[in-house]
């Protein structure tokens, strides 16, 4: 794995279906799917990739294992946003060993997309 200075960005597979961030309320679910009902208030965990989401629409179809129970206590604008800090700072420590091998912990603070 690439340290930071040298990781390159993926290229596009247009067309582009942007936005990452979604949370709503499950119409369909899959035969195979277990964890999910009709129903259920959900948030989508995005995908890292620039083109696997395509969240700006009404509906969407996204594969099971990127949908978590939205917590009651947040909004589904809340509920959409919370994964991205969490993405941002994961993509640019957690996959890469040069900078597990730096320290052992980071502090950020105002940890943000």
């Amino acid at each position: 794995m690439p340290c930071l200075g040298e990781a390159a960005i993926e290229e596009a597979d247009f067309p582009l279906r942007i936005g990452y961030e979604a949370s709503g309320v499950v119409i369909e679910v899959g035969e195979e799917v277990n964890h999910l009902r009709l129903g259920d208030e959900v948030c989508i965990v995005p995908q890292m990739g620039l083109s696997q989401n395509g969240c700006y629409a009404e509906e969407i179809v996204v594969p099971s294992e990127y949908v978590a129970l939205k917590p009651a206590g947040l909004t589904f604008a809340e509920g959409a946003a919370a994964w991205m800090q969490y993405l941002t700072v994961y993509g640019a420590f957690g996959e890469h060993e040069c900078c597990r091998s730096l320290c052992r912990y980071i502090f950020l603070h105002r940890a943000v997309s």
